[in-house]
């Protein structure tokens, strides 16, 4: 077997550019703690994402439907992350 070349496009931008969030007034170590679990759901996502992507490119299929519901699963964890985040940042006025 070749090795695995994937071919990647242009990269595109979104609308919304890389700035700096707003202050808030609350440096609280829970919040901190739910925005890293929601970037770590994220670049989960992210890694996952990549591997179907290579999968399909080696025409494994099956492994890429596995993947994929991996997906859907972390999709979910990050979905929780960012609503517990909300609520605390309601909840605490962070």
């Amino acid at each position: 077997m070749g090795n695995l070349v994937v071919e990647r496009g242009p990269v595109h931008q979104t609308s919304i550019k890389n700035k700096p969030m707003p202050e808030r007034s609350c440096p609280c170590l829970r919040q901190q703690e739910l925005i890293d679990e929601v970037q770590r759901h994220l670049i989960g996502i992210s890694e996952l994402t990549r591997s179907i992507a290579e999968a399909l490119a080696n025409g494994n299929e099956i492994l890429a439907a596995e993947l994929d519901k991996e997906v859907d699963l972390e999709l979910g964890r990050k979905e929780r992350g960012v609503g517990a985040l909300r609520q605390h940042r309601k909840d605490h006025g962070c």
